[in-house]
């Protein structure tokens, strides 16, 4: 696929930025002749972090840079957002799962095969089934419908744009199925916290297809501790730690395996959250991760991989995994 992607439409969000706009290039190059208006899609209060390249740019500047011809999509979620959003003149359409959004997201399954959901938009409804892993990537899909509609482009011509996508980049809920049955999910792409418990609720889904669920978690990206003395940093990084670890017992993930001291407070939480007896252990290192994982993993066990501390050390783990197809009896 051409990585053609409409100019005057900007991506702003804490994270979902990457995969949105490959989304937006994939239906921008299914309808080459499209007029898309000056566009803002908002996923989430934050910036672009200089994506690709450029610039961070927050949603407030972003927002500035629509006129009265302009469209702003917004999570119907964010009425702050949506609220400024109006102030500029602007078209302002709502998505999501909320009643009040003017394009609504319903019925979604995150399953070991893609993703399925259905898409209300006025008295019409269509059901959409994205190949690709996770509902946070649904509703992005959700975004970037709500902006080709508002550019005139027909639904069921967006939709299938979006169902031809396998991958919305390298390291991004990417389903790895070995030889012995094991499925792999490389999700190192991003450690933000939202991004994590994204990840984590698609690995409970797929569990519910009766897998054995393993997350390897590595230390969290927290970018927002600017102005904190290093006692506020300190209580603010291990109360996000301690919340990820809750989040996994609270999903039933089947196991955990948390890699670094500087995510030990993921492993601790699990156990105070749980008391749990060994389904949650501590690791100092990725060779460590890679031997227990080699000789435990068996016939349909989910593993999702999310440690991105040393991108280099991560995409070796997912590679050693994926040519390890050593299986024992669960």
């Amino acid at each position: 696929m051409s990585i053609f992607s409409p100019a005057n439409i900007t991506v702003i969000g804490v994270v979902g930025r990457s995969s949105t706009s490959r989304m937006l290039a994939a239906v921008a190059t299914a309808v080459p002749d499209a007029v898309w208006p000056d566009t803002a899609i908002i996923l989430s209060q934050g910036s672009s972090r200089g994506q690709n390249g450029t610039d961070s740019l927050a949603w407030g500047e972003a927002l500035a840079r629509v006129g009265n011809d302009g469209v702003v999509v917004v999570p119907a979620t964010e009425t702050r957002m949506r609220d400024a959003a109006m102030m500029t003149g602007a078209t302002v359409l709502s998505f999501g799962s909320d009643p009040r959004a003017d394009v609504k997201i319903v019925d979604v399954v995150a399953a070991s095969t893609g993703t399925t959901f259905e898409l209300e938009l006025g008295s019409a409804r269509y059901r959409v089934a994205l190949q690709m892993l996770g509902e946070h990537l649904a509703e992005d899909a959700m975004a970037v419908l709500t902006a080709a509609s508002a550019a005139g482009i027909d639904v069921d011509v967006a939709i299938s744009a979006l169902e031809e996508l396998e991958s919305v980049g390298p390291s991004t809920m990417h389903p790895i199925t070995r030889a012995d049955g094991v499925m792999l999910i490389d999700d190192t792409v991003s450690m933000h916290p939202s991004s994590v418990t994204s990840a984590l609720k698609t690995l409970a889904m797929i569990g519910t297809e009766g897998r054995r669920t393993v997350a390897v978690l590595g230390q969290l990206d927290l970018d927002n501790a600017a102005g904190m003395t290093v006692a506020e940093e300190s209580e603010y990084r291990r109360e996000a730690h301690d919340r990820i670890g809750r989040i996994v017992v609270r999903l039933n993930i089947k196991r955990l395996i948390v890699i670094g001291d500087e995510a030990r407070h993921i492993h601790n939480a699990a156990g105070l959250e749980g008391s749990w007896n060994g389904e949650s252990v501590l690791v100092g290192s990725v060779e460590e991760a890679y031997d227990l994982l080699r000789d435990s993993l068996a016939t349909g066990d989910a593993v999702l991989v999310k440690y991105a501390s040393r991108p280099d050390a991560a995409s070796t783990l997912v590679s050693r995994l994926e040519q390890s197809a050593q299986v024992t009896t669960p």
